[in-house]
């Protein structure tokens, strides 16, 4: 059996979908990390669809070598950075 893969999600809004599809897979996805500028929302939503954490800032989510893939679930305008990162 492979080892699910880690997911960091970044922006607790739009990009909430995984934890849908989580649910469909869950033998195969793990909720890593969750990171929202809101810290508030991005709590709330780590204890609705039980994410193993919330991490400060997405270059501390980038930096966990436990997350295999980040989702970017940010406004538009602010994708092409955080993926070049």
């Amino acid at each position: 059996m492979t080892q699910p893969i880690r997911v960091g999600i970044l922006g607790a809004g739009r990009a909430l979908f995984m934890a849908q599809c989580r649910d469909a897979f869950p033998d195969d996805l793990v909720l890593a990390g969750l990171c929202d500028i809101r810290k508030a929302r991005a709590e709330k939503a780590v204890k609705k669809h039980s994410f193993d954490r919330v991490f400060p800032t997405y270059e501390e989510m980038l930096d966990d070598k436990g997350i295999d893939l980040v989702v970017i679930g940010t406004p538009d305008h602010e994708h092409a950075g955080q993926a070049i990162q």
